[in-house]
């Protein structure tokens, strides 16, 4: 049952012919066989058996069953949960406890959700690789030793690996998309500004936003509505006849043999369904995304991580956050940012006129070309093994993984967009591809039908990982 969707477990939980304290133990028996894979920071076997006890106390007394009534899902350890630490994946928030839960959670526990475990993460969200000093790096689940991308790696390996049905991630420049993608399942951006915001440790307060990773478009569209309030979408799109855009400058260049080999036969599928695929660039997106992600990640940064601090009465100023940063690369962007050209009230104006730009030149592009979605490669190249400095090779250079994995990511997080990854297929070496599918802004709806559609002509080619664990790995059980 672990390896069925959120969907039919959901429906299994809430019509009883399941138990969420059955459901629960094999959650639980899964996670620790495969503590290898480092996907929590926090993981509670009593905590959550007791949560399961409550959920099925409440299907005895037959009331009105919640959406997703008993199911466990994972919460990127960024997100505030009222009883569980969040750590941000860093020294300084170790022991940090708040005092309610993040927006996006309540809608979430209100649905019936339970709280599997808060899962690792690159420091502060900050990074492509999944590779945390603290806490250690996660294991992808296709293959140990290989990075599942980030920042919200431990969701997708949680998710990817079967340990739980689906999670919630954060999505600056592509942090729930990426490892998404390197890890075979379902990754989701919504439009910025649409799931509420808040009670989360993040980098940037005008791009980042909680999103849902599960293994089916379905899955995703279910998550999308609960924490919406809405009642689920059933439509479903027809590709026949569906105009989609496929911008080859910037985004198709540079890929890596097999993520391209697999995105090429992806756009012949697409054209078998019947799609009329128009291949136009976007002028200067590339140029235009630059300017904007820099300036306002670096102007933003410390005056959204030091809100959060206050808001949350953490009893840590960002002067000590700062200064206890783990990772080599983070550390050093932070203690040089306060003289970062890019980081001025400038620069930032700058970047925000950029973005301004750069979003009208999508609509610009779907409006003109009457496109209702466009398709890229998620990511240029899939997993590549762990490295202690987090660079990955690639086209016969090592390149810095948080520069690589989020490139085409970035721009349509910049412009507003709802965009979802699907996986396509394996590389001959056994990794994921994800093809990611991006729509004008406030489409979302229209998106993840689109996306579903797009999704069964797949189905099939990415099977689910196989992870073991050897002998020599003990289960790291954490507790908040």
């Amino acid at each position: 049952m672990n390896g069925a969707t959120l969907s039919s477990i959901a429906y299994e939980l809430r019509t009883g012919r399941i138990g969420a304290k059955e459901f629960a133990l094999s959650t639980i028996a899964a996670t620790e066989s495969l503590a290898c894979l480092n996907a929590y920071i926090t993981f509670d076997a009593e905590r959550l058996l007791e949560a399961a006890r409550r959920a099925d106390a409440v299907s005895s007394q037959k009331r009105l069953a919640r959406p997703l009534h008993g199911v466990p899902i994972a919460i990127k350890d960024n997100i505030d949960v009222l009883g569980w630490r969040t750590t941000g994946g860093t020294a300084a928030l170790r022991s940090y406890h708040p005092r309610a839960s993040a927006p996006v959670m309540r809608d979430i526990l209100a649905a019936g959700a339970l709280v599997a475990g808060k899962t690792n993460l690159d420091e502060l969200g900050g990074g492509e690789a999944g590779h945390n000093r603290i806490y250690g790096a996660i294991n992808n689940p296709y293959r140990q030793g290989f990075l599942p991308g980030g920042s919200s790696g431990g969701v997708a390996a949680a998710v990817s690996a079967r340990l739980v049905p689906a999670g919630l991630g954060t999505d600056t420049g592509g942090s729930a998309r990426n490892p998404a993608a390197l890890c075979g399942i379902v990754g989701y951006r919504p439009t910025t500004g649409s799931y509420p915001h808040g009670g989360t440790v993040s980098v940037s307060s005008t791009r980042s936003t909680p999103g849902p990773i599960a293994r089916t478009v379905g899955d995703i569209r279910l998550f999308d509505a609960v924490i919406k309030g809405e009642p689920p979408s059933t439509s479903r799109a027809e590709l026949r006849g569906l105009s989609i855009g496929v911008p080859r400058d910037f985004f198709w260049e540079h890929l890596d043999g097999e993520t391209s080999r697999l995105c090429e036969d992806a756009l012949t599928s697409l054209r078998n369904a019947g799609c009329r695929l128009l291949e136009a660039g976007i002028p200067d997106v590339a140029a235009l995304s630059d300017t904007a992600t820099f300036s306002i990640v670096f102007y933003e940064l410390p005056r959204t991580l030091s809100k959060y601090l206050q808001d949350g009465a953490t009893g840590v100023t960002y002067d000590e956050l700062r200064e206890k940063i783990a990772d080599p690369l983070l550390a050093s962007l932070l203690a040089s940012i306060d003289k970062n050209p890019a980081a001025t009230h400038a620069s930032y104006l700058k970047a925000l006129a950029a973005r301004a730009e750069l979003k009208r030149r999508f609509e610009q592009y779907f409006q003109g070309h009457g496109l209702s979605a466009l398709v890229v490669p998620c990511t240029p190249l899939p997993a590549r093994p762990i490295t202690p400095d987090d660079t990955v090779e690639f086209e016969g250079k090592r390149i810095p993984a948080l520069f690589i994995y989020g490139r085409n990511s970035d721009a349509s997080a910049n412009a507003d967009l709802p965009a979802i990854t699907v996986p396509i297929g394996l590389t001959r070496l056994g990794l994921p591809v994800g093809l990611e599918i991006q729509g004008p802004s406030g489409a979302d709806r229209r998106i993840l039908a689109i996306a579903e559609a797009i999704e069964e002509l797949f189905r099939g080619k990415t099977p689910p990982p196989s992870p073991t664990c050897d002998a020599q790995s003990s289960p790291r059980r954490r507790h908040p």
